[in-house]
């Protein structure tokens, strides 16, 4: 995954600055049903953190039950409880809970993206129309001359452009002549939903390590974007890409996350082993509303997302929430799950650079924060985000 952003960082270098808002600051945004604010998104009536949590919570509920469940049989199966042949019985009705549990979530998300991807094609269409406004404001259609008698007499065509505008003035043979535009899509809108992991980076670009190390097959990256694609000439494979992209960020870490005074009474972040309790899953989510642009070179002809594809660019966006979520076994012994509402002293704004290689609808991204993740103003690590996944156009 370190490759893969050290490649997005050579191929483009993004900076930007962002004025600091009242803590309390709320965007909101409201175009036909889609509605943005500080806290959430909701699109006719579908909340998107809402969703993306339930998926996530939804998939771990059922892992941990079905790894349970599976203890539980292999332990009645050692102490002579139950034969081998009940024990293979109860773990494929396990496995069978676990799929449905699973199928239902899927069901769930596809019923989202389908209701996106209705949003996104009415955007498509009024981009369209706007494009066809501007064409006819800005380009009148020009008569050409009519014909000469002979058809195969030799003639030649000039388009003059001066401060008396723009005519023609000859005739050119018409086998030259060729309309391509309509064979080309100019733009589309689409819905992507991309899964995949996080990594912490030192100013050295090295792993975090210690209590700050990052359990990546646990540390997810998941993207719910709403953008849209303009090909950059009548028949050019160049396109500029732009959208809306909500962004939610898991680090497992072996330590949990604390912010604790310092010397001087200021707020810093440290990563503690917590002695007090027995820690067995300490986890730190951050979400972010970004505003991805992008350009790209789509090799599918006339059509778009057919071929393969590659692309560089930079995204900004603001901290919506983040929460610290805790599970330990207490001095009494008790499972205890604890969950913190509270920004640990991360940026509110963040801008990095990123890179996209894909082929037909398969998109596989890597990006990486430029700023660091936690505020510098204090004495805080200076750790940056990356992130590589695996995401779906609709």
């Amino acid at each position: 995954m370190k490759n893969l952003i050290l490649t997005s960082i050579a191929l483009l270098g993004l900076g930007a600055t962002a004025i600091a808002q009242p803590k309390d600051t709320t965007i909101v945004i409201e175009e036909d049903g889609i509605v943005i604010s500080g806290n959430d998104i909701r699109m006719d009536g579908i909340s998107l953190r809402a969703m993306l949590s339930e998926f996530k919570e939804g998939m771990e509920i059922a892992a941990e039950e079905f790894e349970a469940k599976t203890d539980e049989i292999n332990a009645r199966l050692d102490a002579g409880e139950i034969t081998e042949e009940q024990a293979e019985e109860e773990m494929e009705a396990a496995e069978e809970e676990f799929s449905a549990k699973a199928e239902m979530l899927a069901e769930r998300l596809e019923e989202m993206g389908e209701t996106m991807a209705a949003r996104a094609d009415a955007t498509e269409e009024y981009w369209e129309e706007w494009g066809d406004q501007w064409d006819d404001e800005n380009f009148p259609d020009i008569e050409a001359p009519d014909a000469p008698d002979a058809p195969d007499a030799p003639h030649s065509r000039h388009l003059t452009i001066d401060e008396d505008g723009v005519r023609i003035e000859d005739r050119i043979n018409e086998d030259i002549i060729r309309d391509c535009d309509p064979c080309y899509e100019t733009s589309e809108g689409y819905l992507g939903i991309h899964v995949g992991i996080n990594q912490l980076y030192n100013a050295d670009m090295e792993l975090a390590g210690g209590l700050a190390a990052i359990k990546p097959e646990s540390s997810l990256a998941v993207d719910l974007e709403l953008g849209h694609k303009l090909r950059l000439g009548s028949t050019s494979p160049v396109f500029f890409q732009y959208g809306l992209n909500v962004s939610w960020h898991s680090f497992r870490t072996r330590g949990s996350l604390m912010k604790v005074p310092d010397v001087n009474n200021d707020p810093t972040i440290i990563f503690d082993d917590r002695a007090d309790v027995t820690v067995s899953k300490t986890e730190f989510d951050i979400t972010y509303l970004d505003v991805p642009v992008m350009f790209s070179l789509d090799f599918s002809g006339a059509e778009m997302d057919e071929s393969f594809t590659i692309g560089v660019g930079g995204y900004g966006g603001i901290r919506l929430g983040a929460e610290r979520e805790t599970e330990f076994t207490d001095f009494n012994g008790d499972e205890v799950s604890e969950v913190v509402d509270d920004n640990f002293l991360t940026n509110q704004f963040r801008y990095g650079v990123m890179a996209q290689v894909g082929w037909g609808s398969i998109k596989l991204t890597a990006k990486y924060d430029l700023n660091t993740l936690f505020n510098q103003t204090y004495d805080t690590p200076d750790y940056q985000v990356g992130s590589v996944t695996l995401g779906l156009m609709l």
